[in-house]
């Protein structure tokens, strides 16, 4: 299992789960990144990354990244 912030570029993942505040984790869900989505890694740049989801591409902070294992 890997966060965001370690996953390979362009290789898809399935997002098993997340630990967040509840505030991150309400805005992740509108996002679409909730546990059993697709999501890839787009870009990553000093640990932020760029993440494709439900056809989205989405930047998500490093803090936030290293949170979501997939």
């Amino acid at each position: 299992m890997y966060s965001l912030v370690d996953a390979s570029l362009n290789t898809l993942y399935t997002i098993k789960w997340n630990i967040c505040s509840d505030e991150k984790m309400s805005l992740l869900e509108k996002l679409g990144l909730v546990q059993g989505a697709k999501v890839s890694v787009i870009a990553s740049y000093f640990g932020n990354v760029i993440v494709s989801v439900n056809g989205k591409r989405i930047a998500i902070e490093k803090d936030t990244a290293e949170r979501v294992k997939v």
